[in-house]
């Protein structure tokens, strides 16, 4: 009788297709609905939370995206602010909730993603739009709004994102292995695009607190349907002393993880 895999423990062919996967992605096809909505705010408070060696983008916006990717049954949202590495624009993605720990844990451990567990709730009829991301019951990001035009799709779009890999260390002091930055090009390709206009309201939660990058000026919002995949690599390494007051922007509270 043969012996059966111990599925404990990878395969060479399955850490083969798991290194080709990272080192060569591809589109899977799997489409994402979401609302994206950009806002400024003080450009302090942004200056205020962007660890080193991320700097203000020359705008303090604040991309709010929540969605869902209806064939896997995943919600999916995103807070992030505008920021710069050396001479590139990009993103710093501060929170990331998702609706299933799979979703979770992978991006958190292999990218440093922001990510967190949370409740999100998306759905459109005909053209009304209502959205929404509760945690400890308590929904601090909620968008009601309709789509009232049809854009033209634009061309395949590179997006970079910001996420910093650590691991905090086990007896408290300092880190295990200190911080890296990593540079996350996201590779998006719209479907459709159209303008909606509705109200983003923020509401305080102890635990995301979203409030502390108040609105003060709504740029634009649209409902998307597209695309995307990711090419992740580390690209500088970050001073542990100057990185430590952020270290718990992924956690609910000091002291957790």
């Amino acid at each position: 009788m043969a012996q059966r895999q111990n599925r404990w423990v990878a395969t060479p062919e399955q850490l083969r297709e798991a290194e080709a996967r990272y080192a060569a992605p591809k589109d899977s096809g799997l489409v994402a609905h979401s609302l994206q909505h950009f806002y400024e705010t003080h450009a302090g408070v942004v200056a205020d939370l962007l660890p080193p060696p991320l700097a203000p983008a020359a705008r303090p916006e604040v991309w709010v995206s929540i969605g869902h990717m209806p064939d896997i049954s995943l919600g999916v949202a995103q807070v992030a602010v505008a920021c710069r590495y050396d001479d590139e624009d990009g993103w710093y993605c501060l929170h990331l909730p998702m609706t299933t720990e799979a979703a979770v844990v992978g991006g958190r451990e292999r990218y440093g993603e922001n990510k967190k567990i949370a409740d999100i709730r998306f759905t459109r009829d005909g053209d009304h739009i209502e959205a929404g991301v509760t945690r400890y019951g308590v929904t601090y990001l909620e968008f009601v709004g309709d789509a009232v035009e049809q854009l033209e799709t634009p061309p395949t779009e590179i997006v970079p994102h910001y996420y910093f890999k650590y691991s905090l260390a086990a007896d408290g002091h300092g880190y295990d292995h200190e911080p890296l930055l990593v540079r996350s090009v996201h590779t998006r390709k719209p479907k459709s695009v159209e303008r909606v206009e509705g109200k983003l309201v923020l509401r305080d939660s102890q635990f995301d607190p979203v409030v502390d990058l108040p609105i003060e000026k709504d740029v634009r919002t649209i409902y998307t349907e597209r695309t995307a995949f990711i090419a992740a690599k580390v690209v500088d390494k970050v001073d542990p002393d100057a990185f430590m007051p952020y270290v718990y922007q992924r956690y609910d509270f000091a002291g957790q993880g």
